[in-house]
Order: structure tokens, then sequence, then C-alpha cells
């Protein structure tokens, strides 16, 4: 009777029994690192941080992402056109701005009074036919 090492065939998808993970056992044992972040929480976390702006009334502190929107309406108050283009995409994901749409058309149709009188003040539409 053949052994069961003899009987195991490697090759596509099946690796050497000697290279398998063992039972029990993680494939990535030192596995992610603690603290470690993903970009979401980088991004929050410095477009959170407080800055330093001096205003009108004196300086006052703002977050990060607030002073780059207010640069930004700065910039297209000034007539920089990339800044312009930008701000209005923003306005529009949030919903400031409604999509432009087609005029509606109308269909209208004028019909005499049951008398043969014009309606009131379609008096003259008749005679030029």
């Amino acid at each position: 009777m053949k052994d069961d090492h003899d009987s195991y065939l490697t090759g596509f998808r099946k690796p050497p029994r000697h290279t398998q993970f063992r039972k029990g056992m993680s494939g990535n044992p030192k596995g992610r690192p603690r603290g470690s972040q993903n970009l979401a929480s980088i991004f929050r976390k410095i477009s959170e941080e407080k800055v330093q702006v001096n205003g009108p009334k004196g300086p006052r502190f703002i977050t990060k992402l607030e002073a780059g929107i207010t640069q930004l309406a700065n910039r297209a108050t000034k007539g920089d056109l990339k800044a312009i283009r930008e701000l209005i995409h923003w306005k529009r994901i949030f919903g400031d701005i409604a999509p432009s749409l087609a005029p509606p058309i109308f269909n209208i149709r004028f019909r005499e009074a049951e008398d043969d009188k014009p309606i009131a003040g379609m008096e003259g539409l008749k005679d030029q036919d």
C-alpha cells in the first residue's frame, strides 16, 4: 500500500504539504500593527486640526478644512477661473445649485366659447386664420 505522502499530487492550487500552513497557525503571524491608520482616518485627523487665522475681528481658530474652503472662495472672488469652476462643482454636489434642466414644453389648445364668441383676450386671433 502506498504512503499518503506519495499519493498527494502537487500542482496548480495544490502546494507541497511541507509548505502549507499548519492548522491553527495564521498565514500572517505578525498581522497588522497596532495603531496603524488608513487613508480616510489620516485625512479626517489632519483636516480637523485647528489653525489660527487673522480676521477683521482679530485672530480666531478654525479647522484646516474650513481654511482651505475659505481660501478657495477668496480666490474665486478675485476671478481665478479654476477656483470658480471648483467652487461651482462643490456647490452642485451639495445641492445649492439646481442642475440645469430643459425648459418645459407647453401644448396650448385654444377653443371658442360655446356661443361662438371668442374667449376673453383672444378676440383678434380668429380673424388671422
